[in-house]
């Protein structure tokens, strides 16, 4: 008797799980037309997976490496801000900044667009530009640039590029980490 309310919880919390289990037991499913079958979906993920790898073939033509390459490596472009701050933007100092943009490789930037293009070979969106713009230290100085200054590889970016109608004062916001020389291993 002294276990009768602990053997009778048992019962009911046992009858409960088996009915409640009751609920979802698996029936079987007429197939249905509408219902897509295994080997659809499989064809449908291949479909997919060709036009991903056409994709990476388009951006495979583009030497990606020797545009990563300047945007990443900040160093040689800190002497060429402070030079060009302490000369204030001036015409000699543009031209040579100029020269210098024009033996670097912009071949990711797309060509009609002029914006970055990601790994998949789309264009980033405009907000995604602004903020290399201005975190790249080859593009402070873009502002500032005269138009007879511009080299041609850097002309479709420029579309993307707010000018400056002052040339007056010339400063950049040279960060603190772009100034910490970086060792490749």
């Amino acid at each position: 008797m002294k276990n009768f309310p602990i053997d009778y919880f048992a019962i009911v919390v046992v009858g409960f799980l088996i009915g409640f289990g009751s609920m979802f037991v698996v029936r079987p499913m007429n197939a249905s037309p509408s219902i897509p079958t295994f080997s659809d979906i499989e064809n449908k993920m291949v479909d997919g997976r060709q036009e991903e790898v056409k994709a990476d073939r388009e951006v495979d033509k583009i030497n990606v490496a020797a545009s990563r390459e300047w945007m990443e490596n900040p160093e040689p472009f800190v002497a060429e801000l402070e030079y060009l701050m302490e000369t204030n933007c001036s015409d000699h100092a543009m031209r040579q900044y100029g020269q210098m943009l024009a033996r670097l490789d912009t071949s990711l930037f797309h060509p009609d667009t002029g914006r970055l293009r990601d790994a998949d070979g789309k264009t980033i969106p405009r907000i995604g530009m602004n903020l290399l713009l201005n975190s790249i230290p080859a593009f402070l100085p873009l502002p500032y640039l005269k138009d007879e200054h511009v080299p041609g590889n850097f002309k479709r970016i420029m579309q993307h590029i707010p000018r400056k109608s002052d040339w007056t004062t010339c400063t950049f916001n040279i960060s603190p980490m772009w100034r910490i020389p970086r060792n490749p291993i």
